[in-house]
């Protein structure tokens, strides 16, 4: 199996080698560099180059090795080099499994960032006793896709009725942008394409990109692809299901969908800081923030209730125009270091209030006696 990379590029091609399990060797070349990267059931297993400063034999010099601790071991691959110097503890196998996990990430990013080449898939060739490699390769798939021109990611979506879901597998949803995260707020159910496009907050072409990002990190699963290596897609197993009661009829969810909205703006409306408005800690880190912002989105952003009373949109817009306001605030390192200060500066100056003396009221005069008084007294004693 055989292509084009500007038909398809290799995020498209690792994304569908990880959703079908396969096992093999995916071999690219652009001019007259040449990349290897060998996978076993679905995972990244090692990567190689004939670039000579993506070599292993730089990465263990730039590791502080002496380079007369390499002689002797001749014109070895890669792979065979690092497990020859590791048999001889010339290597930790700390060292080996950091100096490797730095070479293959090198290694992809500059595949990924191909747009012309060929490519070629061998599933027989497989890497014996290679383990896998540990690297997270979602990270650099979100910031090949994140370059995808407009054209080319509108082209990956023809049906437009195709039904767009969060995938079932996605378990960690940090490194996404804010517009990322504002498209899988609104898939808290599988949605058609056409409608996730409308309430995207974006223009369409941008919002295509991001969605194309999303599915080839795994982070969301869409109706049809069109795979180009073969086979099924992989069918993950999943644990039994326990029966349940049926669920809710629409009247009802909606109602409590409703019912929760309003506990969330009553809860709102007692939060006196960006960390009270998200319900986080002040030693969570950014990435954290994002989950929050993530899941306060999915739940209460205004456009799930625009069938429900306006006064209520109204209220939830307004709530969300906060929501954004403190995690813009909270996820930049910089604008979350100057509101810390300020909340403690206002936190002393509280605290001094508190503690100054309390001046003491003076006991009320009585009124000196008016002229006219004083002749009314007069009057009277006579």
């Amino acid at each position: 199996m055989n292509g084009r990379l500007s038909e398809h590029p290799l995020a498209e091609l690792i994304h569908e080698i990880s959703a079908k399990s396969l096992s093999g060797r995916m071999q690219l070349q652009h001019d007259r560099i040449k990349v290897a990267v060998y996978f076993e059931g679905g995972e990244l297993q090692y990567a190689a180059s004939n670039a000579r400063n993506l070599r292993v034999r730089e990465y263990i010099l730039q590791a502080g090795i002496a380079e007369a601790a390499l002689a002797g071991y001749g014109q070895r691959s890669d792979f065979e080099l690092v497990k020859a110097l590791s048999a001889e503890r010339v290597l930790t196998s700390a060292l080996a499994e950091q100096i490797q996990t730095k070479q293959v990430g090198d290694i992809l990013r500059l595949a990924l960032s191909w747009v012309e080449g060929s490519w070629d898939f061998d599933p027989r060739a497989l890497l014996d006793g290679a383990p896998i490699a540990n690297l997270d390769t979602r990270p650099l798939l979100l910031e090949a896709a994140r370059r995808t021109p407009a054209q080319f990611a509108a082209a990956r979506f023809e049906n437009r009725e195709e039904m767009i879901s969060v995938s079932s597998t996605a378990t960690d949803f940090g490194n996404v942008l804010p517009a990322e995260v504002f498209i899988l707020s609104r898939l808290d159910r599988p949605t058609v394409l056409n409608d996730l496009l409308a309430v995207s907050g974006v223009a369409e072409s941008e919002a295509l990109v991001h969605l194309y990002s999303l599915v080839l990190a795994g982070l969301v699963q869409r109706q049809n692809w069109k795979y180009v290596l073969g086979g099924p897609v992989a069918v993950r197993p999943t644990a039994p299901v326990k029966a349940e009661p049926p669920p809710p009829g629409p009247v009802e969810e909606e109602r409590d969908e409703i019912a929760e909205a309003q506990r969330f703006l009553e809860q709102l409306s007692h939060a006196q800081t960006h960390y009270d408005v998200l319900d986080a800690g002040r030693e969570e880190t950014a990435e954290q923030m994002k989950l929050k912002y993530y899941e306060l989105a999915r739940r209460y952003h205004p456009d799930r209730f625009r069938r429900a009373d306006a006064a209520l949109v109204r209220r939830l817009e307004s709530a969300f125009a906060r929501v954004a306001q403190a995690y813009d605030t909270l996820r930049d390192d910089r604008l979350r270091a100057n509101y810390d200060a300020k909340l403690l500066a206002r936190q002393k100056a509280q605290q001094l209030a508190e503690s100054a003396p309390k001046p003491t009221a003076p006991a009320p005069e009585k009124p000196a006696p008016t002229t006219e008084t004083a002749s009314e007294a007069k009057t009277n004693t006579a």
